[in-house]
């Protein structure tokens, strides 16, 4: 039950992310646009909630968690490397992206590393 319910929360922050980039012109109305903005928030506080909870109960899901994770981040910032360049070839740099590539990495190397102080 426990995979459910973060499987349910990834695909409502998926959709709410879907309906906010708005590719159709669907929701012009600010409110709908706020409403969703209010949905997106709260789905994804509770998927961060719902991650930092999950405790392997063994060896092999310890694996698979840092598996998946590993695979998660490696697309983040792949991603992010791609709109990175594309940006900055348009001359249209956005300093958000930049800051949330090095966020990314910080965070990673920071967190290595008191791992490995701690072990």
């Amino acid at each position: 039950m426990k995979n459910l319910n973060e499987i349910l929360l990834a695909i409502v922050v998926l959709i709410t992310l879907f309906l906010k980039v708005d590719p159709f012109h669907w929701l012009m109305p600010t409110a709908a646009q706020m409403f969703l903005l209010c949905l997106f928030s709260a789905a994804v506080a509770l998927y961060a909630g719902v991650i930092f909870r999950e405790k392997p109960h063994d060896e092999r899901e310890s694996h698979h968690l840092a598996a998946a994770s590993r695979a998660g981040y490696l697309a983040g910032v792949g991603a992010l490397s791609i709109l990175l360049v594309v940006q900055d070839l348009l001359h249209e740099l956005d300093p958000w992206l930049v800051g949330v590539l090095a966020l990314m990495i910080l965070v990673k190397l920071a967190v290595l590393k008191l791992l490995q102080i701690q072990h």
